[in-house]
């Protein structure tokens, strides 16, 4: 059990580290495009984040790692069809 307890808060902590790390980067960029991409990402690593916290407070809860968590994930606009104005 402690080797899943100790997966899922790395992957919290990683969740944390790339939701920064894409802010800092919108943060960054003059490109209205790329700002936006970065901010896409980053919420959907917050949702990665938030989906990650419900499996760990319902272990916490129950003290044992649950059989099933129900989840709902908005779909991704990695893979939509974009165009970034490079000009």
């Amino acid at each position: 059990m402690n080797k899943r307890m100790n997966a899922l808060k790395f992957a919290l902590e990683n969740e944390q580290k790339e939701r920064e790390f894409y802010l800092a980067n919108a943060r960054r960029t003059k490109n209205l495009a790329g700002k936006n991409m970065f901010k896409q990402i980053a919420d959907e690593e917050k949702e990665h984040y938030e989906v990650l916290k419900k499996l760990h407070d319902k272990w916490e809860e129950k003290k044992k790692w649950p059989e099933t968590i129900p989840l709902k994930v908005r779909k991704s606009l990695a893979g939509s069809n974009i165009n970034f104005d490079v000009g």
